[in-house]
């Protein structure tokens, strides 16, 4: 004959020791307590807040304010978010957020934390990761000078093929390049030559011949041009 729900509840009751704070569990526990529920186990104190408190919300846990996990005690119970959770307790999550200097003493906030890191949600002191960029560097600089210089001795002759066949491959394009280039440059020479002329031309006749003298730039247009 299936159990009623009246006996079920019961039964769990019959497991709970109430105290004047807490109601701890007597039956099965692995941290929390565990209650066999038709065959299927499931936490004991959200069953007691289910029974008591009705259902709990979607997306939220349940978190013991008492700190005392084998309590079924709704009172002591709070639907929470999973977040919120994990940093009311006391583990390293829950630590490091709580943190507000480094190792070395250096200030969690403001300028001293990696915004890219930041938008992870972590938090990362700046100034020693440039120390330990810093050390790396003082303890490797030979070794990376070393393999940088192993690796162009391997590979300069490779580079020198690869340099000769790509010059082969494009120097009629860049002799077509700079010819156009060339070109482009004298044409605007000789436009800005022209602007130039044109205005120093309004000027009076016996201005420019003064000018010309003490002028080596103006002093280059031949005397048909003033």
């Amino acid at each position: 004959m299936p159990k009623t729900k009246q006996s079920l509840e019961q039964r769990f009751w019959s497991k709970v020791e109430k105290t004047s704070t807490c109601w701890n569990w007597l039956g099965f526990t692995a941290g929390y307590g565990f209650f066999n529920n038709q065959g299927r186990m499931i936490r004991a104190h959200r069953f007691a807040f289910e029974l008591i408190k009705g259902k709990i919300p979607e997306n939220l846990v349940l978190d013991h304010l008492c700190r005392n996990r084998a309590c079924v005690n709704p009172d002591h119970l709070e639907a929470v978010t999973s977040k919120i959770n994990i940093l009311r307790g006391i583990g390293i999550a829950a630590q490091k957020a709580k943190q507000t200097h480094c190792k070395r003493g250096h200030l969690l906030a403001g300028d001293n934390l990696s915004s890219y890191e930041a938008k992870k949600g972590k938090r990362r002191c700046k100034i020693c990761e440039a120390l330990k960029e810093k050390a790396y560097y003082q303890t490797h600089k030979e070794q990376e000078k070393a393999r940088t210089k192993a690796y162009w001795q391997n590979h300069k002759e490779q580079r020198k093929d690869y340099d000769k066949a790509y010059y082969q491959t494009h120097k009629e394009q860049k002799k077509a390049y700079d010819k156009a280039r060339y070109q482009s440059h004298n044409a605007k020479s000789e436009i800005s030559k022209r602007l130039k002329l044109d205005e120093f031309l309004t000027i009076s006749k016996p201005d420019r011949t003064a000018i010309c003298a003490t002028s080596p730039k103006l002093g280059t247009y031949r005397e048909r041009d003033i």
